[in-house]
């Protein structure tokens, strides 16, 4: 084979390996909760009494049990996305959990990232 040869060859074989790599997996850096809390627009301690999944994303709705930033309803959504591959928090009924969350396009989002943060013993 020519050097010319074995070099598309390489080529060719790197560029095959990376087109088939997995997708990486959400990657958080490193927060405190004081970190979590001043990035949130509200911070409650909520529980979970519903989750629905539609359209890629998780939804859980939350009863607030103790407001601790901003101003929270009595019951709030939150939506994430369902996977956690892509940063998404496994929401599950009946959880009783720190909830910080973003307020944007008229919606409460959150993250796996975030989430961790607040509730990391």
């Amino acid at each position: 084979m020519s050097p010319r040869r074995i070099k598309l060859f390489i080529i060719t074989s790197i560029a095959a390996l990376v087109v088939t790599l997995p997708a990486h997996a959400c990657s958080c850096a490193r927060s405190s909760q004081a970190q979590a809390i001043k990035s949130s627009d509200v911070v409650f301690q909520g529980r979970v009494v519903d989750v629905r999944r539609e359209k890629g994303k998780l939804f859980a709705t939350l009863t607030v049990v103790r407001p601790i930033k901003g101003n929270v309803r009595t019951n709030v959504e939150v939506g994430t996305r369902a996977q956690s591959a892509s940063c998404g928090y496994p929401f599950r009924r009946g959880q009783v959990l720190i909830v910080g969350a973003r307020f944007s396009q008229r919606q409460y989002t959150t993250n796996m990232c975030l989430m961790f943060s607040l509730n990391k013993n």
